[in-house]
């Protein structure tokens, strides 16, 4: 019997590896926060095109962006330079973690991101299994 990598039944796949089509637009690091919602919007729109349950986590950072740039914008924070350098920093951890997790990277990845990487793509995580070994 042949093998048929590009079956498309449900369940047909035995691991969820094979079912990613093509890398994410992870792109350059960012460097301002409209590069942050470029860059977290191509995510998500990609993830979304995957099917990715993690596409839910970039769709509330999208939203949570704009609103922090809004009131940088407005002079809301006490040091708007710092906190529009702060949102960066933060943005580029999440891009950092996601760009090796993408490459297999695992031990690079902090834990708390390849449990949320994992699941996304299985949908199968408890509380137990996610805090084994600590």
């Amino acid at each position: 019997m042949g093998s048929q990598p590009s079956s498309s039944a449900p369940g047909s796949q035995s691991s969820p590896d094979h079912a990613t089509p093509g890398p994410l637009p992870i792109g350059p690091p960012f460097d301002s926060p409209e590069s942050v919602l470029e860059g977290m919007r191509a995510l998500e729109q990609a993830l979304r095109s995957r099917r990715d349950r993690h596409a839910i986590f970039l769709t509330a950072y999208v939203v949570i962006t704009q609103e922090v740039k809004q009131r940088i914008e407005r002079g809301f924070f006490q040091d708007d330079s710092w906190t529009a350098r702060y949102l960066v920093s933060f943005a580029n951890l999440y891009r950092h973690a996601l760009a090796d997790f993408e490459s297999s990277s695992f031990i690079a990845v902090p834990k708390a991101w390849v449990t949320s990487f994992n699941t996304s793509k299985s949908g199968i995580w408890s509380f137990h299994e996610g805090n084994r070994g600590k």
